[in-house]
């Protein structure tokens, strides 16, 4: 009996090993797409007014990261400095990205409301995100990941993307 018991725990921790790995892995893939995204986006003066000034990178939500993004407080963007926000609730924060959870599928839309016009850049894995007004949608086909963008929506925050990262992306009408 002590052995069958044995032998069901370490069957269950093989299988379930695996899947929390793949799930790490692609949000470490996520953490660096982000990274990399901001380099390609111009925001407005007024949303970076001096280098001392940290860029904001907020998680709205469950955090599915982890430290996976906590490892970009080491880098820079733009010439700022990483600062991650994690929180459930948005009222008014001063973020230059704010990545949704998909743990917030079902309240994203009045937050993307508050912000229409706010120099913001919204990500997010949440399926049609791009097309429900969000900004850029990370998503993964296979073992590929990609991103949908809503060029008008960008515009509108007077957030300019550059022609590089538009010919790689699925641009929303």
């Amino acid at each position: 009996m002590f052995l069958r018991c044995c032998l069901l725990i370490f069957l269950i921790i093989a299988f379930i090993k695996p899947v929390y790995s793949e799930a790490t892995l692609e949000y470490k893939i996520k953490a660096a797409l982000i990274f990399k995204l901001s380099r390609f986006i111009q925001w407005p003066a007024s949303a970076l007014k001096n280098k001392n000034q940290p860029f904001n990178l907020c998680i709205l939500g469950q955090d599915p990261f982890n430290e996976a993004i906590d490892a970009l407080t080491t880098r820079k963007t733009q010439g700022h400095p990483i600062v991650i926000h994690r929180f459930y609730i948005y009222h008014k924060q001063n973020c230059q990205m704010l990545f949704i959870s998909t743990s917030e599928r079902l309240l994203y839309h009045s937050v993307l409301e508050k912000i229409k016009t706010q120099p913001i850049l919204t990500l997010s894995d949440i399926t049609n995100f791009a097309k429900e007004n969000g900004m850029i949608e990370i998503n993964k086909k296979g073992k590929r990941f990609g991103f949908s963008i809503n060029l008008k929506k960008a515009k509108k925050a007077d957030l300019k993307i550059s022609a590089t990262l538009l010919q790689m992306a699925t641009i929303i009408p």
